[in-house]
């Protein structure tokens, strides 16, 4: 068994125990209930007998459910929680390293602001040849525009780059 299979089996005893320990007043309510309706003669027996199934199913369906789902969200999270640190302890080690060589902190990140909506009207407009493709891709690409260009790659990802003041009213 690999350390995942042993973690979801974990997760799934868990999860199974919590709900067999899990105790159903309103059950017995329902029930209590039901009987009174059919002793005043205000339900049939029938009726009663279809209630109290339906009612079972649903209980067991989101028992199911629950037996299901809850497990494997609960290995996700601890999943998203190792890449975390795994990604803390990687940041944490390209800071000292780059404090270690003594690399001034790279600039700013600028900020993207996102394109315009096209509207209805730029929708009408024919669809360009191939020659205009061609002069949009040059001019995309071309530099001083102050966006990345279109014809690259994303830029790799520096974890120092982000680290600055940031004033109390800009945070997220």
């Amino acid at each position: 068994m690999t350390t995942d299979e042993a973690r979801g089996s974990l997760w799934s005893d868990l999860v199974n125990g919590l709900l067999d320990a899990r105790t159903d007043p309103a059950t017995a309510r329902f029930d209590a209930e039901l009987a009174s309706a059919v002793a005043a003669g205000e339900l049939s027996r029938r009726t009663a007998q279809r209630l109290r199934f339906w009612q079972r199913a649903a209980v067991n369906g989101a028992e199911d459910h629950a037996r299901s789902v809850v497990p494997a969200v609960l290995g996700v999270l601890e999943t998203a929680r190792s890449e975390a640190q795994a990604y803390v302890e990687q940041g944490d080690a390209t800071m000292e390293a780059a404090e270690a060589a003594g690399t001034p902190a790279p600039p700013e990140r600028p900020r993207v602001t996102p394109e315009p909506v096209s509207t209805a009207a730029q929708h009408a407009e024919p669809p360009p040849t191939p020659q205009t493709a061609i002069e949009d891709l040059r001019r995309a690409s071309a530099a001083g525009t102050g966006r990345p260009s279109t014809l690259e790659g994303p830029a790799p990802r520096l974890f120092i780059a982000d680290l600055r003041d940031v004033p109390a009213t800009d945070r997220h």
